[in-house]
């Protein structure tokens, strides 16, 4: 089950893109206007919508068809099913930034990154 601990404009535009709805129909669906989820949309990953909103994205989540919530993941990264990780793994950064990737990618990474 994929759940969302703080919404951003960017899960919400996700969301909305695995339920293939329209702007105008996600708003409908939600019971906002256009304007409020156009608003969160536009802020992307760095706007976060207030509490109440925060709930009924939550909501929407739970109530969304399955196929829709396997959308939602994969666009998040968090399916099981994605492709499996191929190619150079370069370093742009100097900056470490802790991710989990998960069991199985960690073990594909180890194997990749160990010489034979």
């Amino acid at each position: 089950m994929v759940t969302v601990q703080r919404w951003s404009g960017r899960e919400a535009r996700l969301l909305r893109d695995a339920l293939r709805m329209s702007l105008r129909d996600f708003a409908a669906y939600l019971g906002a206007s256009d304007r409020t989820v156009s608003n969160w949309e536009a802020g992307g990953a760095g706007y976060q919508p207030r509490a109440e909103s925060q709930g009924i994205l939550d909501t929407a989540l739970g109530r969304a068809p399955d196929d829709a919530k396997t959308r939602f993941a994969e666009a998040l990264g968090m399916s099981d099913s994605a492709a499996p990780v191929t190619g150079r793994i370069e370093v742009d950064s100097h900056k470490f930034l802790p991710v989990f990737i998960g069991v199985e990618r960690a073990g594909q990474l180890r194997e990749y990154l160990t010489p034979s």
